[in-house]
């Protein structure tokens, strides 16, 4: 590996790089993060540190800069627009479908203060299912989770997916149709721009405002990927950008300066290491990080009504953390990699544990 000054390098072998190791990190991140406040164990100990962000919206901005790398590359190898999509579905929808689906006939049924006719008559029950494609999330389910510190949400970890897709759509459209290394920067630029706006206007933060916070991130990540061989990783200028960015909690700055470390602390953690022929693949850890991400919020919740005001608060989330941990290792090998095979089998891309993201 080609080294200068304090540890510069370029990460010009993408192939090999630690993004499932990141990803995987940040499913559990949030699920740690969610359980001060779905066990009701009071203020969340990273956004009284910050001022700002709890642990776990922090988490969700490195799968933004994730996504954003790899989705672009996937957009850019797409031989067309349909493949990108189909690539995409594959990705999301099988996984989905099938916590959907748990949700409503496992979950629905073991917490629902409704009888089996009430609950299965009511059409919120089957409108549930509307998150196998999640542009619109349902997140109540008839009867379930009334009393629990945070009532009625069966899975709020869904909220990010709506964003997530129309950010699939755009960055697909961008690379097909303004095949430019500008495009990426130029999206990250309006995305920042509106929330900017937003922010100063003091206008509610709704959908449109975490659109375009997130689509930053993304966009972001998207830029690195088409820059690239252009881009050095430096341990100097990582801690530099660490100690702004630390310096900037309990501040008006803090944004600005996480806006600036988040995407460069990725692509350091994804590539640096990796670049020598000697590096391992880092593919041999199944990625289950997705299973992660939409199962824990419902786990939690099942938890937090049966054991959270009876046992202790990280018994809670060690439990949590480990039935979430078996249900994402099942949706992985019986049902997100069968779907992935699939695109294996015709020769598409190399290595039946990576990520569809991770494919050329």
């Amino acid at each position: 590996m080609a080294i200068n000054g304090l540890m510069s390098v370029s990460f010009v072998n993408i192939e090999r790089n630690r993004f499932d190791a990141i990803r995987l990190a940040a499913a559990a991140i949030v699920i740690v993060s969610h359980s001060w406040p779905l066990f009701g164990h009071g203020e969340e100990p990273y956004k009284a540190l910050t001022g700002h962000v709890t642990a776990g919206e922090s988490a969700v901005l490195l799968f933004f800069v994730v996504s954003g790398f790899l989705i672009y590359r996937s957009a850019e190898r797409s031989e067309t627009w349909f493949e990108f999509v189909k690539a995409r579905t594959r990705r999301l929808v099988p996984g989905a479908t099938v916590c959907s689906l748990f949700c409503m006939f496992v979950l629905g049924q073991l917490y629902t203060t409704l009888t089996p006719a009430e609950y299965f008559g009511s059409k919120h029950t089957w409108l549930y299912i509307k998150n196998a494609v999640p542009f619109d999330v349902a997140y109540r389910l008839p009867g379930v989770f009334e009393h629990n510190y945070h009532p009625f949400a069966v899975n709020g970890s869904l909220w990010t997916l709506p964003i997530e897709l129309w950010h699939y759509i755009i960055c697909g459209l961008a690379a097909f149709l303004l095949p430019s290394r500008y495009v990426p920067p130029l999206l990250a630029a309006i995305a920042i721009a509106i929330a900017t706006w937003i922010s100063v206007s003091g206008r509610a933060k709704g959908i449109l405002f975490w659109t375009a916070y997130l689509g930053y991130y993304f966009s972001i990540g998207a830029s690195m990927y088409v820059w690239r061989k252009s881009i050095k990783l430096n341990l100097f200028v990582l801690f530099v950008l660490f100690l702004i960015f630390f310096a900037s909690f309990q501040s008006i700055a803090f944004h600005a300066a996480q806006a600036i470390f988040v995407p460069y602390f990725v692509v350091c953690i994804a590539f640096m290491g990796t670049q020598g022929s000697e590096a391992p693949s880092f593919k041999s850890i199944p990625d289950i990080s997705y299973g992660l991400y939409i199962y824990g919020f419902p786990v939690q919740q099942a938890v937090s009504q049966t054991y959270a005001r009876s046992h202790s608060f990280y018994f809670c989330m060690a439990l949590s953390l480990a039935v979430t941990a078996v249900l994402a290792t099942m949706s992985y090998f019986f049902v997100e990699r069968p779907f992935l095979r699939q695109r294996l089998h015709r020769g598409r891309i190399g290595d039946c544990c990576s990520h569809p993201e991770n494919a050329s």
